[in-house]
């Protein structure tokens, strides 16, 4: 079994806890493609999905994540001079993200339309868990919208859904909430990334910052790469058995 996984800085795994790892010794015999970037929004995303489905298109599994970056590059530009020069990085990377409901749907449709030409296995998309564990956060509005358009694609075009992002905040709804999102550039850049390198890294993060699921507001600890790695085995398990 061939699995691709694409995505950003969620999918990759590398800040925080990887969920792609733990489908990886689910199922051992399978080969896994990772490839998830940093920071990229859908479109970027999008292009490096059909391309890739054009050079190899014998996966059994592609699993897509996309959309987080389109709510979150935005806000950059309210978080200091810092993230103002990452939005500014970023953007002139090609990376100017869908900020209406239209946009988005119209440009993520697009991109399965075409991937289910070049592919003929099954696509399994991905809902975001939260950007903020605080879900009034106004960002949490606009990325629950985005979730329900990847809802809405995945019935109309008759793929798989692994529903993460409900999960997520089915999870939090009744849980004390902390408002914490990517606070320091710093932390995000360079320390949060060594941190994590170490057993246990990411649990002290999210224990010193008061978070349940992430370790910053955005990435996932053990128990929210738990959540997307549940959604996924689950999916994944189930379409498997009903094809044998």
């Amino acid at each position: 079994m061939k699995i691709l996984f694409i995505g950003d800085s969620i999918v990759k795994g590398k800040l925080g806890v990887s969920f792609v790892d733990m489908i990886a010794k689910r199922f051992p015999l399978a080969k896994i493609t990772n490839l998830g970037v940093n920071g990229e929004n859908l479109n970027i995303i999008s292009k490096r999905l059909l391309l890739q489905l054009k050079k190899v298109n014998d996966y059994d599994y592609v699993v897509f994540e996309g959309g987080g970056g389109d709510v979150f590059l935005p806000h950059f530009l309210e978080k200091g001079k810092l993230f103002e020069f990452a939005h500014w990085v970023q953007t002139k990377k090609g990376m100017i993200p869908n900020t209406t409901k239209a946009a988005f749907y119209s440009a993520y449709k697009a991109t399965i339309v075409e991937a289910k030409k070049l592919h003929k296995g099954k696509i399994v998309l991905l809902t975001y868990g939260c950007l903020n564990e605080n879900l009034d956060f106004k960002l949490n509005a606009q990325l629950g919208e985005l979730n329900n358009v990847i809802r809405q694609i995945a019935e109309e075009e008759n793929v798989l859904l692994a529903d993460a992002g409900a999960r997520m905040v089915d999870y939090l709804k009744d849980k004390p909430q902390t408002d914490h999102c990517l606070e320091s550039f710093w932390t995000v850049t360079y320390s949060d990334p060594f941190i994590t390198l170490f057993k246990g890294g990411a649990s002290y993060l999210s224990k010193k910052r008061k978070l349940l699921v992430t370790i910053d507001g955005v990435h996932l600890n053990d128990r929210g790469a738990g959540f997307y790695y549940e959604c996924i085995k689950d999916v994944l398990e189930k379409d498997l058995n009903h094809s044998n």
